[in-house]
């Protein structure tokens, strides 16, 4: 049988690589299916989609979407609809915490509530023989008469050894971003998550999977290696890897085995996830001597009351500067996740967010701007509050969808588009003496936060326009008379 995944990829983001979808591709081929991907990374016409779709010839069409890119999946299922007779399911995050929108869309038939590979796998072999197929695991169907057939969430993959390595075949994997620009090998090496940050989707995925199985897994450190070897075999121009999963130092034992065999039998430079609680001498010693160059961790917020309280991130500032510390020492650079438009967040907490990370000194910086997503417990204390709009984007970087009291869609949208020039100003002032960088921390507060100021906001946006002007002209201006000399 042959199944086409549709996936939405249009953010600034666009183009990278996705374990998830490329592990159900494999699955399905290794049960004798054929796959294909339309993977829209950029806008399309309602002709163009057609056109590929015709050209993949689908039996069936399974739409992947996150929360962001669903209004797109809405279109998509609408033009398959018109233009052929073909089942339709959808899969992916937003389908698990979200099942009933997206069950309501006239042109999705099916949705995956679960892990997909055996759920999907069993629904082409039944579509295929022509067998019955509302009672399926995982799935939710639509039959007959507008009967809707709920069946139940299927037990968690317990072994991840047992899965074939994803097929990067299907995204044209030496052409992806993480290929061309980035040239990094991207790998999982776990599925799930055990904390509870409110913001995050994984204690509503947890929730929704209803205790079937253990939620956190890892597969077992020589499968990973092996499929490590495989790819920088199949793709020479790699030059480090990039590891995805939220934690990978989650098992002390699991990580240090690891980093004993990535040594001797990979060696490429890698980066990793992890959160800073979780972070100590011994494993940033044990990480840096396997090859690791990079530290992924989220700051979130700078603000205590933020991150812990309304976050729920069980980090202190402290262990964020003391891990920060240990890896500058090591030699391992740090990339700091980051968010504003946070419920309750004012522009003065947010400074904390921009001081936080002038302190940690990182060598790379992402600011998105908060989206709440359905399931989680920021998403209902965004409703309960009346913070949630009609809104809609494509990015997590571009605007905010919510109506906060505390601060204002032109000050986030200001904010964003200068965090890393505040970040650099507030690190500059703390090379001064205590007394002094006091002052000019202080200093730096007053100009920000009346730059801010709802009716001096539209002034500051034209003054910072003209400044960010003239400093270019003037930087034209020097390169020309470089050359001349």
């Amino acid at each position: 049988m042959k199944v086409v995944f549709v996936f939405p990829d249009t953010s600034e983001r666009a183009g990278k690589f996705y374990p998830g979808v490329a592990s159900l591709s494999a699955y399905l081929k290794k049960a004798g299916h054929r796959v294909g991907l339309l993977h829209i990374t950029q806008p399309v016409s309602r002709d163009e989609y057609l056109r590929a779709l015709d050209k993949e010839s689908p039996e069936l069409v399974a739409f992947s979407s996150t929360t962001i890119m669903f209004p797109h999946v809405i279109t998509f299922a609408k033009w398959t609809k018109e233009h052929m007779d073909v089942p339709t399911i959808c899969g992916g995050v937003h389908a698990i915490l979200s099942p009933e929108e997206v069950i309501q869309v006239v042109d999705i038939d099916m949705v995956c509530l679960g892990e997909g590979e055996e759920a999907l796998t069993e629904l082409c072999s039944k579509l295929e023989s022509k067998a019955e197929i509302t009672g399926i695991r995982n799935l939710w169907v639509k039959g007959g008469n507008g009967v809707l057939h709920k069946n139940p969430v299927a037990p968690l993959i317990s072994n991840l050894d047992s899965l074939p390595f994803p097929d990067r075949e299907i995204f044209d994997y030496g052409e992806t971003f993480d290929m061309k620009v980035a040239r990094r090998g991207i790998f999982m090496a776990s599925r799930g998550c055990p904390y509870r940050c409110t913001y995050c989707s994984n204690h509503a995925l947890k929730q929704a999977y209803g205790g079937k199985g253990q939620y956190v897994r890892f597969r077992s450190v020589d499968n990973v290696i092996g499929e490590i070897k495989e790819v920088v075999r199949d793709y020479p121009q790699i030059e480090y890897v990039g590891f995805h999963d939220d934690i990978l130092p989650m098992r002390k034992s699991w990580f240090e085995e690891f980093c004993t065999k990535y040594r001797e039998k990979i060696g490429l430079p890698f980066e990793m996830n992890c959160i800073p609680n979780l972070l100590n001498r011994r494993i940033v010693e044990m990480a840096k001597l396997a090859g690791c160059r990079r530290i992924n961790f989220g700051i979130e917020s700078g603000n205590d009351y933020i991150r812990r309280r309304i976050m729920n991130r069980p980090v202190t500032k402290e262990q964020i500067l003391q891990v920060s510390s240990l890896c500058h020492t090591e030699g391992i650079q740090i990339s700091t996740y980051n968010m504003i438009g946070l419920p309750f967040e004012n522009v003065r907490r947010f400074l904390d967010t921009v001081k936080l990370n002038a302190q940690v000194r990182p060598a790379n910086m992402q600011l998105s701007i908060f989206y709440p997503f359905p399931g989680t417990e920021l998403y209902e204390i965004c409703r309960k509050h009346d913070f949630l709009t009609k809104k809609a984007t494509d990015s997590y970087f571009e605007d905010s969808i919510l109506r906060l009291k505390t601060i204002t869609a032109s000050q986030i949208r200001f904010l964003h588009k200068r965090f890393n020039l505040l970040v650099r100003l507030y690190a500059s002032s703390y090379k001064f003496p205590k007394i002094v960088s006091l002052v000019v921390d202080k200093s730096l507060d007053m100009v920000v936060l009346l730059a801010c100021w709802p009716l001096l906001l539209p002034i500051t946006r034209v003054l910072y326009g003209a400044m960010a002007l003239a400093y270019r002209v003037a930087k034209g201006i020097r390169r020309r008379i470089q050359g001349a000399l």
